[in-house]
């Protein structure tokens, strides 16, 4: 959108031509519309299809560096969500580096008509690629020399299971999938879990945060998938806020009714996932020492929590007790647990399935990187006459 086509530039340019030689500020010989647009080409790899920086001098130069300090900086900051953006599948931050970086584009196979963000040329999404598979590569090299197997499969369950959770098209393969696992006097069709509603706001995260309780406390906010930092968390390996409720949720007497609701991840292979008052007990403390709105929300919110099995795992089949651990703690601890609405996934083939389509389906292409090899050396050459928008 707002974006030259090829065409459009070409007849810009010998327009441009075209009246430098009627006002005698060139000469017809000297005209060589080719060589220009191959100049113009090698604009529109670094800058993308905006006339006002192709077609000017001084403009394009400025582009290309707050291109460049704009991707330095996303960059350092977060290099993984860039693999969902570059598929098309995620929005993008709106930042002072998005204009540097997106171009809105038109999908015209979807009906109705969707506005989606984009990288915004050859240079920009070829350099997201190759910091995108330098960060893996070095992560999986720490992996492989320094982890045990068991150990990288264990880390590689716990990332695949979190992330399905901010893929929209995989949440809604895992509503399909998703199992109540009914307190006593219940059936399996007594509730459902706020990810069936569609429109909620928060139901697929779009950013992963890491967050430890030694850090100074944030505001827990819906769009996120919060992990933990410390390998030893209570309970949870992960969870989100959205701003809905699921069907059928009970409430105490009195209690006025929800409107947003917390949902728990917990990855596991296990059949009995059972937990302690002791380590709820941990779960709120951390909860609350990490998050500096949690102690005002907490009795107003909706829980729900989710296992997410592998798919050779054995079903967790029932509700999962939380034994007493003998403290003067254990009913509160008890009565929260009470209230949390259980659910079981396993990653199956049709899960899976999805999950890989969406994590591998921004690979970099040798392709891809020669064209940023070629970019990185081109000596942009400005076309006479042409800070014209």
């Amino acid at each position: 959108m707002n974006c030259y086509e090829d065409v459009e530039f070409k007849a810009a340019l010998a327009w441009e031509r075209r009246q430098q030689v009627a006002n005698n500020q060139i000469k017809l010989e000297d005209v060589n519309i080719e060589n220009d647009w191959k100049a113009l080409e090698k604009r529109i790899y670094m800058v993308g299809p905006l006339p006002r920086y192709v077609l000017g001098d001084g403009e394009c130069f400025r582009r290309v560096i707050d291109a460049n300090s704009a991707l330095s900086r996303t960059l350092d900051e977060d290099v993984e969500r860039y693999v969902k953006h570059l598929s098309n599948k995620a929005e993008w931050y709106v930042d002072d580096t998005t204009d540097n970086i997106v171009k809105l584009v038109r999908v015209w196979k979807t009906c109705p008509e969707e506005a989606r963000n984009q990288a915004v040329c050859t240079y920009v999404r070829g350099r997201i690629l190759e910091e995108v598979m330098t960060s893996f590569a070095k992560t999986k090299f720490r992996s492989n020399v320094l982890v045990s197997f068991k150990k990288r499969c264990l880390s590689g369950l716990e990332a695949s299971g979190l992330q399905t959770f901010m893929i929209g098209s995989v949440v809604t393969e895992v509503v399909q999938h998703l199992k109540y696992l009914p307190r006593e006097g219940e059936t399996e069709r007594s509730r459902s879990g706020v990810l069936c509603r569609p429109a909620a706001r928060g139901r697929v995260p779009i950013s992963p945060h890491h967050f430890s309780s030694a850090d100074t406390p944030l505001e827990i906010v819906v769009g996120c998938l919060y992990k933990p930092v410390e390998n030893n968390f209570p309970v949870v390996d992960g969870f989100f806020l959205v701003d809905a409720v699921g069907k059928g949720v009970s409430l105490p007497e009195g209690a006025e009714a929800p409107t947003q609701t917390v949902v728990l991840l917990e990855v596991t292979r296990v059949r009995n996932q059972r937990t302690s008052t002791c380590k709820v007990r941990r779960l709120r403390e951390r909860l609350a020492a990490s998050f500096s709105n949690w102690r005002e929300m907490e009795s107003r919110l909706s829980y729900e929590i989710i296992y997410v099995q592998q798919a050779n795992s054995a079903a967790i089949a029932t509700r999962q007790r939380c034994g007493r651990s003998g403290t003067v703690s254990d009913l509160a601890s008890e009565r929260f647990w009470g209230g949390v609405d259980q659910f079981r996934v396993k990653l199956d083939a049709p899960i899976a399935k999805l999950i890989l389509q969406e994590i591998y389906d921004a690979k970099i292409t040798e392709d891809v990187a020669a064209i940023v090899r070629d970019l990185r050396g081109v000596n942009i050459t400005a076309v006479a006459g042409a800070d014209t928008e």
